[in-house]
């Protein structure tokens, strides 16, 4: 995230938009970034946040998915990123070495 906010700082100085996104991604990263657009300190971009939770991956791993409301990705409100994991669905995608 360090690095993305460094990236958004040299185009916001140099005028340019910023059009967050994450493709695909699990709900995971989808928090992350989502909190990092609210809390940037400018508005970031017009249209909407372009998000990877629109069921190109075959399933996500936290217990309650994020989902588009009304185009926009709601930042969770939760502990941590807001998004509890689903032990069962980490669990099956572990692999051990």
């Amino acid at each position: 995230m360090y690095r993305v906010w460094r990236l958004w700082a040299l185009a916001s100085a140099a005028g340019m938009r910023i059009y967050p996104g994450n493709h695909p991604s699990t709900s995971v990263a989808t928090a992350a970034v989502a909190h990092l657009c609210a809390a940037w300190p400018e508005p970031l971009m017009e249209g909407v946040f372009a998000v990877g939770v629109s069921g190109a991956l075959a399933t996500d791993v936290v217990a309650e998915p994020l989902a588009p409301e009304n185009g926009e990705i709601p930042v969770p409100k939760g502990p941590g990123l807001g998004v509890e994991l689903d032990a069962e669905k980490i669990a099956r995608f572990r692999i051990d070495r």
